[in-house]
C-alpha cells in the first residue's frame, strides 16, 4: 500500500482516465480488505479495483497462466465464470468490467 499511496494516488489524481488494480492476499490478516479500502481516498475510488485472493494473488497468476498485467485484458472479457479463483471477487469484477471494458476493447 505504500507504493499506492506514494505513487499512484497522485498520478490518478492527476489523469482522470487512470484506473488501477490492486491484487491482495488475505493471509493472516482477514480484513486486509478494509484496511486497504480506508487508504483509498474518496476522490479516486471508483477507479481503484481491488481483488482480494486466499491465500496468494501468485496462485491467480499460476492458474491463469498469464502475467499480472495479462489479467487486467482477460477480466474485463469476463472470464470469472470459468475460473474458480476469481468467483469470490465476482462483485468487484462486475464493477471494473463495467468500468474498463470501454476503453479496452474498443470497436
Amino acid at each position: 500500500m505504500d507504493e499506492f499511496k506514494d505513487v499512484y494516488i497522485q498520478k490518478l489524481r492527476q489523469n482522470s482516465q487512470k484506473h488501477i488494480l490492486l491484487i491482495i492476499d488475505r493471509d493472516a490478516y482477514q480484513n486486509r480488505l478494509s484496511y486497504v479500502r480506508s487508504d483509498i481516498p474518496e476522490d479516486i475510488r471508483n477507479r481503484v479495483f481491488i481483488l482480494v485472493f486466499n491465500p496468494k494473488p501468485e496462485s491467480l497468476k499460476r492458474d491463469i497462466q498469464k502475467s499480472f498485467e495479462a489479467i487486467g485484458k482477460a477480466l474485463a472479457k469476463d472470464c470469472s465464470e470459468n475460473n474458480h479463483v476469481l468467483i469470490d471477487n465476482k462483485p468487484e469484477l462486475e464493477r471494473m468490467i463495467l468500468s474498463v471494458k470501454p476503453f479496452l476493447f474498443l470497436k
